[in-house]
């Protein structure tokens, strides 16, 4: 299985945030809240620093 971050932002304050990223006009939190937490879950097994995780 592969796993990419949607979006990988390099904050101010030399930390990462992860953005997750739809292709709908419509927020589904069962659908799009699972995918942010297995891109984070993933990028914080394989990193030091920890990104905070932002929907947008």
């Amino acid at each position: 299985m592969r796993v990419r971050v949607d979006v990988l932002e390099r904050l101010f304050d030399g930390t990462f945030a992860i953005n997750e990223v739809t292709s709908t006009s419509k927020y589904d939190p069962d659908k799009h809240l699972l995918d942010a937490a297995i891109q984070l879950w993933v990028v914080r097994g394989s990193t030091r620093r920890k990104p905070a995780p932002a929907l947008s």
